[in-house]
């Protein structure tokens, strides 16, 4: 299953390319239906600074669509209380 290689290579931008009509959310769905996982989830150095200087002021919706949906509003409010804002 393609969409599994590229979800465990962390390949997001060739998923929504491939993908455009699926968010980070379904795909994560449709891997885990499949039993489809990932080691670790990561977000980037610019993801969590963007994080920073916006939460607060900004929706966790609005977030992630600027963030190009690589992270959920449950994964931006959980990263937000680790990060202690």
């Amino acid at each position: 299953m393609e969409i599994g290689a590229l979800y465990c290579e962390d390949l997001w931008d060739e998923l929504y390319e491939k993908y455009p009509k699926l968010n980070k959310q379904k795909i994560y769905d449709i891997c885990s239906h499949f039993g489809i996982k990932k080691e670790k989830f990561f977000w980037s150095k610019e993801d969590e600074e963007y994080l920073i200087e916006n939460y607060g002021s900004m929706s966790n919706k609005e977030i992630e669509e600027k963030l190009n949906f690589r992270h959920t509003d449950n994964a931006i409010h959980t990263k937000a209380i680790k990060l202690g804002l």
